[in-house]
């Protein structure tokens, strides 16, 4: 897995992403101090470096904190407490895996190779608690939607072959192919088509609805709750 999409998938634009930076910042700070090793401190000063960069875009001054990383993680969550699903499970009437749960019924991930009708309402909701943890798996885009193992291969195949059999045609109108050539050269194409399009439906898949998507949704729900019942002392049925 590339790094780009690690940090992708640790600091995404929403609560989950900012706490783990924040976590993140307090672990190497305390890394820092508690190691002599010149290496390890020069390692931990530059992912604190790197961390710090991110935390910009959280819009927290610090400095006023004196690095009380409780009060940065309350200010963390005041970001967003006008979001009604973190609303609701800081009141604990309803968990954010509760909430993920009823989102997944509408798209459950056996439904997740093929293509989904665009539903607007569906959509609002799952943006609302997608600015929470990550929910774009659950997003109904369209038939035409680029976005799942099914749509995916049918345009991989089109535009693969709207390229190869032009080179097909010309290269046989310049070199004038025998058929026993041609019965080879046909199947090749067939084939190198069905390749390529099975790579691409491949990475739409992992990037939009792969299970992975649904198991990271649920983790990042599950620390987010972990950290409201740290913060806020609620409890969950």
């Amino acid at each position: 897995m590339s790094s780009d999409k690690i940090k992708m998938e640790r600091y995404p634009n929403n609560l989950y992403g900012d706490l783990n930076v924040v976590g993140d910042i307090k672990m190497w700070s305390d890394n820092i101090n508690l190691n002599r090793d010149p290496k390890v401190v020069t390692r931990c000063e530059t992912e604190l470096r790197k961390n710090w960069d991110r935390f910009k875009r959280i819009n927290i001054h610090s400095s006023s904190l004196n690095n009380d990383f409780a009060e940065i993680e309350y200010q963390v969550f005041d970001k967003y407490r006008t979001n009604p699903d973190l609303q609701s499970a800081l009141e604990g009437r309803k968990s954010l895996t509760k909430r993920l749960e009823e989102l997944e019924g509408e798209c459950p991930v056996d439904s997740n190779l093929y293509p989904r009708i665009f539903d607007e309402v569906q959509n609002r909701h799952v943006e609302i608690l997608g600015q929470i943890i990550p929910t774009q798996h659950l997003l109904k885009r369209g038939l035409l939607a680029i976005d799942n193992t099914f749509s995916t291969m049918l345009a991989g195949m089109g535009v693969s072959l709207s390229v190869l059999f032009p080179i097909y045609f010309a290269t046989d109108f310049i070199f004038q192919f025998s058929p026993h050539t041609k019965e080879l050269l046909l199947p090749g194409i067939v084939g190198v088509s069905g390749f390529l399009s099975s790579r691409f439906a491949k990475h739409s898949h992992e990037k939009f609805r792969s299970y992975y998507c649904y198991a990271k949704a649920r983790e990042s729900a599950l620390l987010v709750e972990e950290k409201i019942k740290e913060l806020y002392y609620v409890r969950f049925e």
